[in-house]
């Protein structure tokens, strides 16, 4: 009830700030791609491809008079409809009973349309067509060789307008509208039709207002899927708008406000599509906006949500300037925290019925909420991990842990996810909830399948957004303290483990870089699950690498790492943990991650230091030859 009473309210927002937003009652918008021009005869003058031919750009939006769904039955939607109503026989699949639907269907209402030029020219083109020799038409067939012109729109023209843009129609639908709601059209499969009953006067649920009972409400289509926002139609379709199995007493002024509105939001910058390939079962879509805030502030809302900006201010930016109340942030810091946010989760199946939940928050919690989600997500990160200008990259969005979760096929495709794991977790990030318990032992799966596909002679280390993933879930789930870095006090026994590992691992590769049985392809699921079991075995093996150090001249780095080692075992009193439980398994990742980590800055600034001073003894060496030349 939320949804559509937030959806009604927003109709009236755009209704405001624009009527041309929104069509009004009685009318929709919708797309057309042939322009059919009649002479005052009936006859076709041309047919004009609208928007150019490309497939992708082709078609123009019109306000057309509004679109009742289509059941079993033809029902036609006259002046602009598929070429087979309008033109008839076209194709092999062409049904004869459309066309007759819509011939007699304008024949029907030409009492009530009233005469003009525009008008008298369709009545005199359904007189006088003939369907079955449609192709023989020239323009007709110029059309139809146009890709998917079947099922293409046409729209019938007057002197370079659309008909029901013509002065009298429009007085005239007035007044059908103001009775019935649409045109009260109702025919079978072979055309024949009839003028349907005049709805009842109710009051509506949603607003308390009175109007027109509504019998089926229209659906809204998203990337080309269709899904019903309401409806009152079967009993099996479990749309969001029903209540107990019992449709909801809407009137059709309140269901046109709904799907108007709907629409509106689906198809503009408000809704952002979860990234998914061709082979995904849904559409899932997250729709976000308020008729509380300003435009700019709604803006930068967006932008926060979203993080639908250039690369270079994605994360850093949502950070650092929310910290400091300056910049884009400023806007919403300022802004009155109490203003209400709607967020509406949309998943539209392939087939079936959508899945739909909304929720209302405020300004001020979507904020600290996301805030909240970037700290606790904020971990150790590579160089790799940064945009070229040095920031960082926004590897924190529900988005982007999905993706990260998602398998790969073998042609680099994604294997679609579980649809409520995106929708609760982008719940649980912008509303401040638990993260989904599920999400951890997703993650732990999705790690060790990585470790084992890790390139040979590479050391796997956890992509960040797993890692930021998991210390996020241990610390607003199990209320964790873990840092940002590699914490020396922390001393849990699976986190201490965890680092030994990185350590094994880090130790094998400096000491045998091109080792084909690495630590972490062969041991890290194992490890992760019963330490105690594992640990000892790769161990001793690490002391049967000392040998290979001695020959390769790396014994200064075998004992700096086996030093540490001993120093975190002591830790442990000598005893590694046994079974993990799903917060120590996280622990463990964590340690392995951060040491890692602290591995490689360590490296980093060590090879720094020795090209320094390289070239500090270069510099010395040289001017100790100036000074011998100047000497001599």
């Amino acid at each position: 009830m939320n949804l559509l009473l937030a959806l009604v309210k927003h109709y009236g927002t755009l209704e405001n700030q624009d009527k041309s937003k929104v069509p009004p009652f009685g009318w929709t918008n919708a797309k057309a791609h042939f322009a059919v021009e009649l002479n005052d005869d009936g006859s076709i003058d041309d047919i004009l491809a609208l928007g150019g031919h490309d497939k992708k750009n082709r078609g123009v939006v019109f306000e057309v008079p509004v679109r009742r769904a289509r059941t079993s039955t033809p029902v036609p939607y006259l002046f602009c409809d598929t070429a087979q109503y309008i033109l008839g026989n076209v194709s092999s699949t062409s049904k004869p009973g459309t066309y007759l639907s819509m011939k007699n269907a304008m024949l029907a209402f030409r009492g009530d349309l009233g005469e003009s030029p525009a008008l008298n020219a369709a009545y005199k083109f359904f007189e006088t067509w003939d369907p079955e020799k449609a192709l023989q038409n020239k323009f007709v067939a110029s059309a139809m060789a146009f890709k998917d012109a079947e099922t293409s729109t046409f729209i019938l023209f007057y002197e370079g307008s659309p008909i029901f843009d013509d002065e009298t129609f429009r007085t005239a639908y007035e007044e059908i509208v103001e009775k019935y709601g649409e045109f009260p059209i109702q025919a079978d499969r072979n055309g024949n039709v009839s003028i349907t009953a005049a709805p009842a006067h109710m009051r509506s649920m949603i607003t308390g207002e009175d109007g027109l009972k509504a019998k089926l409400f229209r659906p809204v289509s998203v990337r080309g899927k269709m899904t019903y926002i309401l409806s009152n139609n079967k009993a099996n379709t479990n749309y969001f708008g029903r209540m107990q199995g019992d449709a909801i007493p809407v009137t059709m002024q309140d269901g046109h406000k709904i799907v108007e509105a709907a629409k509106a939001l689906i198809g503009s910058k408000n809704c952002y599509f979860l990234p998914v390939t061709s082979q995904s079962l849904y559409t899932k879509c997250v729709i976000v906006w308020s008729d509380e805030v300003t435009k700019p502030e709604e803006d930068e809302m967006l932008r926060i949500w979203f993080g639908n900006e250039s690369e270079a201010e994605k994360t850093d930016n949502i950070m650092r300037l929310a910290k400091a109340r300056r910049g884009r942030v400023d806007i919403l810091q300022e802004c009155d925290k109490s203003k209400v946010v709607n967020v509406w989760q949309l998943s539209v199946p392939e087939k079936g019925c959508s899945a739909s939940s909304f929720t209302q928050t405020t300004v001020g919690e979507v904020l600290a909420n996301c805030i909240k989600h970037y700290e606790d997500m904020e971990i150790d990160r590579s160089e790799a991990c940064k945009n070229a200008d040095g920031t960082r990259r926004d590897f924190a969005r529900p988005d982007s842990i999905i993706l990260a979760l998602s398998a790969m096929n073998k042609d680099n495709s994604i294997v679609p996810i579980n649809n409520q794991m995106w929708m609760q977790l982008n719940n649980c990030v912008y509303n401040g909830g638990k993260y989904p318990s599920q999400l951890l032992s997703m993650i732990y799966e999705r790690i060790c399948k990585d470790a084992l596909k890790a390139p040979a002679g590479t050391m796997y280390i956890i992509p960040p957004t797993l890692a930021g993933a998991i210390k996020a879930i241990l610390i607003r789930n199990y209320k964790e303290d873990i840092t940002v870095s590699l914490n020396p006090n922390n001393t849990s026994p699976a986190y201490v483990t965890g680092r030994i590992f990185a350590l094994l691992v880090s130790g094998q590769h400096a000491i045998v870089p091109d080792n084909q049985s690495q630590y972490d392809k062969r041991f890290l699921s194992r490890v992760v699950t019963n330490p105690v079991k594992v640990m000892p075995t790769i161990q001793m093996n690490f002391m049967q690498l000392k040998n290979r150090a001695q020959k390769s001249n790396r014994m200064g780095t075998y004992n700096a790492i086996n030093n540490q080692i001993m120093d975190l075992i002591d830790m442990l009193d000598g005893n590694y943990p046994g079974r993990l439980t799903q917060v120590q398994r996280g622990e463990f990742f964590i340690g392995y991650n951060q040491q890692m980590h602290y591995n490689r800055d360590a490296a980093i600034a060590k090879k720094r230091e020795k090209e320094e001073n390289t070239i500090a003894m270069s510099a010395v060496n040289t001017v100790a030859t100036v000074d011998e030349t100047t000497v001599a």
